[in-house]
């Protein structure tokens, strides 16, 4: 049998200290993203499933490693507690991709939100500049060369520019973020799928050890 052969071989310690130190770092540049807490806070939410994505190369190579080492010293029992912690991640990214979803709808209202409040306040001067005009030109106050037609004008102007400007400022946010939205949705989704085929693979090669009549459990 082949994993006779190679019982003892410096390769299946070596996956599985590389597969247990990969899994390690995942793990510690994860709980190091939650520091500090920042729950029910959108930008927090997003950056934390951020970074959680970006490691997750160690986790996933550091899974495969962990499996070939597991599965070259024969051990079923810890080849089924791999599937159960393939499980658990499964499910801690599973339940990111509607997390993200939402959080990007939470952040975009902010975000817009906070558009509205800044057009707002200009909209505002530009009233008062506009209703400041026409006292003036009621009351007389206003220089006998100063036309008031042309002032109304760059008024109107700054009132429109400032609302294009807030739309278009709205409308960049609204793609921004639905661009990242999507890529980060499919990362998550293959990084389950990844996670889930070594799970069952783990679970197929456990059961595989156990009927095997030259193994001894």
């Amino acid at each position: 049998m082949f994993t006779r052969l190679i019982a003892g071989n410096p390769l299946e310690r070596f996956f599985s200290l590389t597969g247990l130190a990969l899994n390690g770092l995942f793990l510690l540049n994860v709980i190091a993203s939650f520091v500090p807490p920042g729950f029910l806070n959108p930008s927090w939410e997003l950056q934390t499933i951020n970074n959680a994505i970006s490691f997750a190369p160690l986790l996933l190579i550091g899974t495969a490693l962990s499996g070939a080492g597991l599965y070259m010293q024969e051990k079923p029992q810890k080849l089924g507690r791999l599937q159960i912690y393939c499980t658990v991640m499964v499910v801690l990214f599973g339940i990111s991709i509607p997390l993200y979803v939402f959080d990007s709808i939470r952040l975009y209202s902010e975000t817009t939100e906070k558009i509205d409040q800044q057009l707002g306040k200009l909209t505002d001067e530009i009233d008062r500049q506009s209703n400041r005009l026409e006292e003036l030109a009621k009351s007389g106050g206003l220089p006998a060369a100063f036309d008031p037609s042309q002032a109304r004008g760059r008024i109107d102007a700054a009132r429109a520019e400032s609302q294009k400007e807030a739309n278009a400022t709205r409308k960049q946010a609204q793609i921004g973020l639905a661009r990242l939205a999507f890529t980060r949705m499919g990362s998550l989704l293959i990084i389950v799928l990844l996670l889930f085929s070594l799970g069952q693979l783990s679970k197929f090669i456990s059961r595989g050890i156990v009927l095997d009549p030259d193994v001894k459990n």
